[in-house]
Order: C-alpha cells, then structure tokens, then sequence
C-alpha cells in the first residue's frame, strides 16, 4: 500500500468516527470537492471548512447512514486514490432505505488530500427518492 491509500484510509477512519479536528488536520487548506450536482448537496466545497460543511450536510440528509469502501486503486507512485464505496442510508428521518455505489478520485499530496472528485451511479433515482422523502 503506498502514501496517498495510506491517507485515503485514515481520512475514512476519521471522518466515520466523527473526528472533525482529525479529518481537517488531513486536509489541505486548498482542498477543493466536487461533488455530484445531481444530489441536493451537490456542489464544489473548498478548503477544510468546505469539506466540513459538505460532511454536515450529507449526514443530514442520510440520518442513519454508513459508507464501506469497497475497491481502491493507487495510481502507481502517483498521487491519485480511484475507489468505488458502497453506500447505505435512510433519507433524513424516514425509515426509507436507499443504498447506492459510489466512485470517489482523490489526490493526495504531501500526506493531505488537495482534491476529490464524486459521482453516484443511479444519480437520478437516488437524488428523486431523496425528494419523495421530504
């Protein structure tokens, strides 16, 4: 397992405890998320206070909701970490399930990550039952 995986892991090990001051000290100050425009939190977040904000609002509209990595690939002595992630939730505070995959591309540099980029497979379907939820 090289660097940027190694980071990748710990990020998901802090942000799943909740650790904010953890999850920040691995983010780079010009941190920049791109996150599907489909969802209701879809978007560009900047910085660690971006990313924070961005978290906040994922955990409210998934109440309930966990995230597993699934696959990881490390581009070889780069600086790039593809992974697909599998995603469970229940919208807000409805008992709906809804699961989803997801492949996320961070850049990571320096030991913090500088950039990701997320998209939803089933975008559409995933971002409709978040409205019939509301």
């Amino acid at each position: 397992m090289g660097k940027a995986l190694d980071v990748y892991y710990k990020m998901v090990e802090v942000m799943k405890a909740g650790d904010d001051e953890a999850t920040r000290a691995l983010i780079d100050p010009n941190f920049v998320m791109y996150e599907d425009e489909s969802m209701p939190y879809g978007g560009i977040y900047r910085g660690p206070d971006g990313l924070m904000e961005l978290i906040y609002k994922v955990w409210n509209t998934w109440g309930g909701s966990h995230f597993e990595p699934q696959y990881q690939l490390e581009e070889p002595g780069g600086d790039r970490v593809a992974t697909v992630v599998h995603f469970k939730g229940h919208l807000g505070k409805s008992k709906t399930p809804v699961e989803a995959i997801i492949n996320e591309v961070w850049t990571i540099r320096n030991g913090m990550a500088v950039e990701a980029r997320v998209w939803y497979y089933d975008a559409t379907r995933i971002a409709r039952a978040i409205q019939d939820a509301r």
